[in-house]
């Protein structure tokens, strides 16, 4: 960081969209030192999950002469009722209220002497009804000769029509820090939300000022950034960011809790050593893990995932997938698609998601998890559970009554063994949600009710 004549921006931007797919959300943040190009700091997420109709987002970009620059970027699947870029608690959904920075009872414009007012405000006449309800949240902010700049705003739609804005603005003459940050929360149930804040004298010790769900690099010794053809990149011993960009790229981590992008076109991603953040982007990409507990997204497009050793989180989203948990008690959800999902060794937890998935567990006490609201009266669009085994400890989760539940047997792939065929009753009308390979002898089922357990919409939502 320059220490005389600075010339530091900053930008932050998130945004969101619901409609009868699922719930995507994406947020970026980036510091940039002006004079050089270099890029001080750097964080970005992306997450799409099937059926959810509640998301949350939000970007922060925050810098200072004495304690350099730091980003944070964040998108919950469903909304996360704790974010907040103010730092403190965030009124509920159910709360019609909405905070821009500072004061909110006190909205007054910037004074010279850099302090600030935000405004915020919630619209509930309906004047339409969009087919999607959806958020956009968008932050800057500047040192240089002119002294220091910061403003934020956010906005959200629910799809009734209902609207929240927010925004912050602050500059002073002179100054060595400032911090800007914007968030938003969209529900298919509740009122949206949003936040906004600047501040032109914020310590950045106090810049994360959303919450990760999911583990992004701790501190970024290392931006390494493609040039839109087919590039390879190696880490380093630190923590790296990595960004592939357009082509056909090869990202290798080192030894430190990397960040790797691939970006557009068919990637291949590796973690390598410690925990790493691994998302594939558009195209047909392979991840892999390595050592450490990882995140591994295939996002869109038909990837191949490995968590390799750890206890690892596997999310294939779009595309027909097939996702491999590896060694450890790993998480493994498929997304949109027909996907393949397989636990390996270890405690895993197995959710198919929205179309006809194969989930194997392998050795431990797995848990498959049959999504109610992805059921039909099709017994071929229904999600297979290939070894589930009660000795091991295996379960079968769904959300409902387990006392719902019914059982029957049927030669589901024609292997001339009898399978069970997991339904559940709703009302006069029995829906298909799965079947259990080989999960019988001659006669009925040898699964009970015993097997299944109960899983709320709000842990699988948190999953």
């Amino acid at each position: 960081m320059p220490e005389s004549n600075p010339s530091i921006s900053g930008s932050a931007s998130a945004s969101i969209v619901i409609d009868n797919s699922g719930a995507a959300a994406q947020s970026s943040a980036t510091v940039t030192d002006e004079s050089t190009g270099e890029v001080l700091s750097n964080s970005r997420e992306s997450t799409f999950v099937p059926g959810e109709t509640s998301a949350s987002a939000g970007a922060n970009a925050s810098f200072s002469t004495d304690n350099g620059a730091a980003t944070n970027a964040t998108a919950n699947v469903p909304a996360d009722p704790a974010m907040n870029p103010l730092g403190n608690s965030m009124p509920g959904f159910n709360d019609f209220n909405s905070h821009g920075g500072g004061n909110p009872s006190d909205n007054q414009p910037p004074t010279p002497d850099g302090s600030s007012g935000g405004t915020s405000n919630i619209n509930q006449e309906e004047t339409s009804t969009p087919q999607t309800s959806s958020g956009s949240a968008e932050a800057s902010a500047s040192i240089d000769e002119n002294g220091v700049q910061s403003s934020s705003s956010a906005s959200a739609t629910s799809a009734t029509g209902e609207t929240s804005n927010s925004n912050d603005r602050a500059s002073a003459p002179v100054g060595d820090s400032a911090v800007a940050g914007a968030s938003a929360s969209v529900s298919a149930d509740d009122s949206p939300t949003t936040h906004a804040t600047a501040d032109t004298n914020t310590d950045t010790s106090n810049a994360e000022i959303m919450p990760e769900v999911l583990p992004l690099v701790p501190i970024v010794d290392s931006v390494l950034l493609g040039d839109g053809g087919d590039n390879s990149i190696a880490g380093t011993s630190g923590n790296d960011q990595m960004m592939g960009d357009a082509g056909n790229d090869v990202l290798l981590g080192g030894n430190g809790a990397d960040g790797l992008y691939g970006g557009e076109d068919n990637d291949y991603l590796n973690g390598n050593q410690n925990h790493d953040f691994i998302d594939g982007g558009n195209g047909n990409d392979t991840l892999a893990g390595g050592r450490g507990n990882d995140v591994l997204l295939g996002s869109n497009g038909d990837d191949v995932v490995f968590g390799d050793f750890g206890d690892d989180y596997l999310n294939g989203n779009q595309g027909n997938d097939v996702l491999d948990g590896g060694t450890g008690n790993d998480t493994v959800r498929g997304g949109r698609g027909n996907d393949v999902l397989s636990g390996g060794d270890g405690a895993d937890l197995l959710v198919g998601d929205l179309d006809a998935d194969t989930l194997t567990g392998g050795l431990g006490a797995d848990t498959f998890v049959l999504r109610t609201d992805a059921a039909s009266g099709n017994l071929l669009e229904g999600d297979v559970i290939t070894d589930f085994n009660a000795t091991q400890g295996d379960r079968i989760g769904i959300v409902g009554a387990v006392s719902d539940i019914v059982l029957d047997v049927f030669d589901t792939n024609g292997d001339g063994i009898l399978d069970t065929v997991v339904g559940m009753q709703l009302g006069s009308e029995t829906i298909v949600l799965g079947s259990v390979l080989g999960s019988t002898e001659t006669g009925p089922s040898i699964l009970t009710l015993d097997n299944f357990t109960t899983i709320s919409e709000s842990t699988l939502g948190q999953i």
